[in-house]
């Protein structure tokens, strides 16, 4: 886990490849959401990451992925 994580425990955490196959976007639109902040993301050495409840907090708020809404 990098210092400036914000979580406790490393296995919450995921990369920008998951995030967007988890939203059935691309990977540059993922960083897009990244980078405006519409989803919490931070930079550590592998790139962007984020959490997977970021993730699907976001899915669900604009309806991105329903199927996301029962995790």
């Amino acid at each position: 886990m990098s210092k400036s994580s914000p979580v406790s425990n490393p296995s919450d955490e995921i990369t920008t490849p998951a995030a967007a196959a988890l939203l059935g976007m691309t990977i540059p639109e993922t960083q897009k959401l990244f980078r405006s902040g519409a989803i919490p993301a931070w930079k550590s050495s592998r790139g962007w990451t984020t959490t997977r409840q970021a993730v699907i907090a976001y899915g669900q708020r604009v309806r991105v992925c329903p199927e996301i809404e029962h995790e």
